[in-house]
């Protein structure tokens, strides 16, 4: 292996290339960022002449794009370009070859779960609606283009005449309730649209059992303030009852199950 005295080494630092200059061996010059060093004696041969020249120093990476804190450095393709910092829990998503990186949210699209549980029973007897209590559960969507998934599934016991519906309502804010009318089935005659039936058969004593009617509708409430959801029943005026069987016997063959109402909100870039 060959031995450097680098105490022999010098170099002319000669600052940005002239064309004009006549440069002789290790004269050192700046050329579009990068440094380069003399070969050979030259003039009017640019520094990325192989001939003539030699990379002494590359150029170092142009930041200049970066102006704000959280600011993302990457290359379009042609040039370096600036990604601004994205929301508080996003990350960055790479979108394969030949397409810049984004901004995205976590969770592969649910961004929020929320859920409320009714433990107790009730009864109505209503042709107008009644809220069942305790199933109120709301969000803030993030984004106005979000859509909020709710599912629901309530237990109930009647008489054998039972003829009974679910509906879904909500409320924007400090709005008031309202039926979401496209959480309700076909318009048919004089049928009470709903978004499930609460009904019962004649066979097998009814009146001494629970039932069960579950849902799932995807809402777009297009808004960022709080959206409230809230189960409604009773439009028939029959005697309903929630979370348990219309006898309301307390034995050991007796259920007391739990209704649930709960809503997810879910990134517009998944739907």
């Amino acid at each position: 292996m060959a031995t450097i005295d680098v105490g022999k080494l010098t170099f002319n630092h000669k600052g940005d290339y002239s064309s004009s200059t006549a440069y002789v061996l290790n004269d050192v010059v700046y050329y579009n960022g990068s440094a380069y060093i003399a070969k050979q004696a030259t003039t009017n041969n640019v520094p990325t002449n192989a001939t003539y020249w030699n990379l002494f120093v590359l150029k170092g990476t142009d930041t200049s794009v970066l102006t704000t804190q959280g600011d993302v450095l990457y290359h379009t393709g042609s040039a370096l370009a600036r990604l601004p910092a994205g929301t508080s829990g996003q990350f960055l998503k790479t979108q394969g070859s030949g397409a810049n990186p984004t901004w995205s949210d976590v969770g592969g699209g649910l961004l929020q779960y929320k859920v409320a549980y009714k433990k107790g029973r009730q009864s109505i007897t209503s042709t107008s609606g009644v809220a069942i209590t305790d199933t109120e559960v709301s969000l803030t969507p993030a984004s106005a283009s979000n859509k909020i998934l709710v599912r629901g599934v309530v237990h109930f016991g009647g008489n054998t005449n039972l003829y009974e519906s679910l509906k879904l309502y909500r409320k924007i804010a400090s709005g008031s309730y309202a039926v979401i009318t496209d959480a309700l089935g076909d318009a048919d005659g004089g049928a009470t649209r709903s978004i499930s039936p609460m009904q019962m058969v004649s066979a097998g004593n009814p009146e001494w059992k629970v039932h069960t009617t579950s849902f799932e509708f995807l809402d777009a409430p297009n808004t960022t303030s709080q959206v409230y959801y809230q189960l409604y029943a009773g439009f028939n005026n029959d005697n309903l009852r929630i979370n348990e069987e219309e006898n309301s016997s307390n034995g050991s063959y007796d259920s007391r199950p739990l209704t649930t109402i709960s809503i997810s909100e879910l990134s517009s870039t998944i739907l």
